[in-house]
């Protein structure tokens, strides 16, 4: 065994910060090398294994926290003066990418910056894809970016103003050679807060604008230009709805 720096401590801490911890709390620690780590049956090869004082200290072995959690197929990681291990069942339970799920509705439509997916089949189309709204700006500061990219654009009719709104959408899966046509306010539609979908606006919208042939896996963000009426404060924007008008995801179209 080989006598190691007075004042270090292991057991459920990261090798690199347990200097400063240590010096109050164990005046020796040996590195023991006949004293083996197993998980599940299989022995764990770690030249920091097991340190001890007298075999034990205060009757426990102490093993580092990295190489228990990494064995068990985990993680661990040093934050706030804080051991933080996540064990494998738990990062499979809770992916942190993984979007929400489809529990919102027109009558409770999606914060911004909510992921949805959506599956949507029917005699035309079956497809797969993910949305998300990553901004709105409306009145002067919508009109002065579209302005900006097309100065032939109108302005806003008596009692309206533009609604700018920025758009990830992804095609997650779609028939083997087919392409999806996206075309931002054909298919991404703005419904006002009282239930009258607005008509579409014909205006060039800024760059990257939301329209592009996508096939599987691809993805595109742009903008997508819409007319508001100035005193409609909580209009929503809504993606796959059925022929009736029933279905579909439906989004927040303004910041809270």
């Amino acid at each position: 065994m080989k006598k190691f720096i007075s004042g270090l401590i292991v057991g459920m801490i990261i090798m690199t910060t347990v200097a400063s911890f240590a010096a109050s709390k164990i005046k020796e620690a040996y590195f023991n090398d006949a004293v083996k780590l197993t998980v599940d049956g299989k022995t764990i090869v770690t030249e920091i294994a097991t340190i001890t004082k007298d075999s034990q200290v205060n009757g426990s072995n102490y093993v580092s926290a990295r190489a228990l959690a990494e064995a068990m197929g985990g993680t661990v990681a040093w934050a706030n003066n804080t051991v933080v291990v996540t064990t494998k069942k738990q990062t499979a339970s809770t992916p942190a990418a993984t979007p929400k799920p489809a529990s919102y509705s027109y009558a409770n439509p999606a914060p911004l910056y909510t992921l949805q997916t959506i599956a949507v089949k029917d005699i035309f189309d079956n497809y797969k894809a993910e949305i998300k709204v990553l901004g709105i700006l409306r009145g002067q500061q919508a009109w002065e970016k579209i302005y900006a990219a097309y100065q032939y654009n109108d302005p806003p009719a008596e009692g309206y103003e533009y609604l700018l709104a920025k758009i990830y959408f992804k095609l997650n899966d779609i028939e083997e050679g087919k392409a999806f046509d996206l075309n931002g306010i054909v298919h991404i539609k703005l419904v006002s807060s009282v239930g009258k979908e607005y008509d579409l606006s014909w205006i060039s919208a800024p760059e990257p604008s939301l329209n592009a042939k996508l096939y599987k896996d691809a993805s595109n963000e742009g903008y997508a230009v819409y007319l508001v009426k100035k005193d409609d404060l909580k209009p929503k924007l809504t993606f796959g709805r059925k022929y009736d008008g029933s279905g579909g995801i439906w989004f927040k179209a303004y910041e809270e």
